[in-house]
């Protein structure tokens, strides 16, 4: 690093419009800056430079600091505290220098006038909450060192309209982009191997996803509430899906179910009112309650021979349905399962009520 002089001078410019808006314990270590022009040969400039680069691994370091209207990390950090800039609402813009490794939890969560940030390369991983609540952020660069992106990482980044998640990453946290209503595009690499608990559900934008080949499961709730996604490749690695996977896709059209998948879990395509068509593996042996609940679309469905169970509310509110084949094998079939299946032939409504009873109509 240069001498701790000049380093000091530049630093001091770049900070004194800021002033006023610093942390307390901040300002202390700048008022102890010598006054007009450093000297190369002043003692203490050391020490004082490394109060300062120590100062931004401190956790909550400039949280709350609401009149931060920008800042430049200085050369010399490798880290970022855990919130460090946590509740800066003001904060619309930060320049995080090449040497940073490493972005802790909270960094950024609430500043919600950030607009968009560049993390450098070096960092491997955006960490838990990192920018939680950035309901301005409309770009993020996301660069290709990245292995891990945390929980709820980008949840209510309501502005982002697009990401591309770096090739080397293989997991995506909980809600990790959960409430990003403006999300129109997502790039998921190959090599990724799970994507957490809601990762996108409320992304209300999201028109399309491909599910890349390794992922061996769609967890609980993952695209919740996506209600313009009508289409989604899922692979045949995946062999589970969580329930309320794709509750309230009112887009999605249809879907093929993988062959490895041996349960349709409850709530999975609850709402999902455009769903015309869907292809279930013959491995399925339960179909849980309130599956396809809402379906209003569906018209038809194949259950396979070896089901053995239709939980309640299966297939409620699903009146478009006009053929339903029930195997032999099926031993339960859950209260009100078929309730609201106007579309239903009477004959068919009349055989299913004499062999299961009227509670499951």
């Amino acid at each position: 690093m240069r001498n701790a002089a000049p380093w000091l001078s530049d630093f001091r410019r770049q900070m004194k419009p800021q002033y006023a808006a610093l942390p307390s314990g901040f300002r202390a270590i700048l008022d102890r800056l010598p006054d007009g022009e450093l000297s190369e040969t002043a003692s203490g400039l050391d020490s004082l430079r490394d109060e300062i680069l120590a100062f931004y691994e401190n956790a909550d370091a400039f949280r709350d600091c609401s009149n931060l209207t920008s800042i430049v990390v200085p050369e010399g950090v490798t880290r970022i505290g855990d919130g460090a800039f946590a509740g800066c609402s003001s904060l619309a813009s930060v320049v995080i220098p090449r040497g940073v490794r490493d972005i802790g939890k909270n960094t950024f969560s609430y500043c919600s006038t950030l607009t968009s940030v560049v993390i450098p390369q070096g960092v491997t991983g955006i960490a838990d909450y990192t920018f939680f609540g950035c309901a301005s952020l409309v770009s993020i660069a996301v660069p290709a060192s990245v292995t891990g992106i945390g929980r709820n990482a980008f949840s209510h980044c309501s502005t982002l309209t697009s990401v591309v998640v770096p090739q080397g990453v293989t997991s995506i946290g909980d809600e990790a982009f959960a409430g990003c209503s403006s999300l129109v595009s997502v790039v998921i690499p190959p090599g990724l191997a799970g994507i957490g608990k809601g990762a996108f559900a409320g992304c209300s934008s999201l028109v399309s996803v491909v599910v890349p080949k390794g992922v061996t499961r769609i967890e609980r709730e993952t695209f919740k509430g996506c209600c313009s996604l009508a289409s989604i490749a899922v692979p045949e690695s995946v062999v589970g899906i969580g329930a309320g996977a794709f509750h309230g896709c009112s887009s999605l059209t249809s879907i093929v179910v993988p062959q490895g998948v041996t349960g349709i879990e409850s709530g999975v395509f609850f709402g999902c009112s455009s769903l015309a068509s869907i292809v279930i593996p013959q491995g399925v042996t339960g179909i849980g309650k309130n599956a396809f609940n809402y379906c209003s679309s569906l018209a038809a469905i194949a259950i396979p021979q070896g089901l053995t169970e239709i939980g309640e509310w299966a297939f409620h509110g699903c009146p478009s349905l006009e053929s339903v084949d029930i195997p032999p094998g099926v031993g339960s079939i859950g209260d009100h399962a078929f309730l609201g299946c106007d579309g239903l032939p009477e004959s068919l409504v009349r055989a299913i009520g004499e062999k299961w009873g009227s509670r499951v109509l």
